[in-house]
């Protein structure tokens, strides 16, 4: 059980059973401390990362910031990669060390260097999934015994991206019969009456048979992997 699991449900027996600070410490095993903290705030407290001296990578520490500013004024395809760097400390400051740390020292230089002159190493945009509004689509490929004889099925399945609720069913093939009936089968499991968007992966074949990248449906988005569709 993970720290974040123990916090819930500690506060979740308090607040529904009214326990108290020692009984819950006796139920989940862990100290009172732990109790508090977790009645104190829902999330952990990061752990505390010591600070630990690096003998052989850390003189070059300099050197590899220096290398990496200037690939900032440099084309994309000249620029320093994290072995080409390993390969120069080898050669000209006589530093030999593994591919992995240098990717784990370069990595972190490269975020500290970003962070000072305001680009972001790495950004990410949160999706905000609304109850029954969207659902993916994928056809799969499985064998199964049947009769004493082993048959390749093809598996459908859609699933909700909110709840994850999953309908899955098999067909002999990937047919625009099947393809038809498999959605009409799985709108009225997930969705009911409701009107929702999925996303299916190009290669699955539409209501309409087969559709390359370079035609797709008015109703779709032209993304080059997905279609959302209505």
């Amino acid at each position: 059980m993970s720290k974040v699991e123990l916090y819930e449900k500690v506060r979740l027996a308090r607040r529904d059973e009214g326990l108290s600070i020692r009984a819950l410490a006796t139920r989940f095993g862990v100290h009172r401390r732990d109790v508090r903290a977790a009645l104190a705030s829902p999330e952990p407290v990061p752990r505390k990362v010591p600070v630990r001296a690096a003998p052989i990578t850390g003189a070059c520490h300099g050197w590899i910031r220096e290398v990496l500013l200037a690939d900032r004024d440099a084309p994309r395809k000249q620029r320093h990669t994290a072995k080409r760097i390993r390969d120069r400390l080898a050669e000209e400051q006589g530093v030999l060390i593994s591919e992995s740390q240098c990717r784990a020292v370069v990595a972190r230089i490269r975020a500290e260097i970003a962070a000072e002159v305001g680009t972001p190493a790495k950004a990410f945009v949160p999706q905000t999934r609304l109850p029954g509004a969207e659902g993916e689509v994928d056809w799969g490929k499985f064998d199964a015994v049947i009769g004493g004889q082993t048959l390749t099925l093809h598996l459908f399945s859609m699933w909700l991206a909110y709840s994850t609720a999953a309908f899955h069913r098999a067909y002999v093939n990937e047919a625009q019969e099947s393809f038809a009936d498999a959605h009409v089968r799985a709108f009225g499991r997930l969705y009911g009456r409701r009107r929702g968007r999925y996303a299916r992966d190009r290669h699955a074949p539409p209501a309409g048979g087969p559709r390359t990248r370079e035609t797709p449906c008015d109703d779709c988005d032209p993304r080059p992997r997905r279609s959302l569709c209505c």
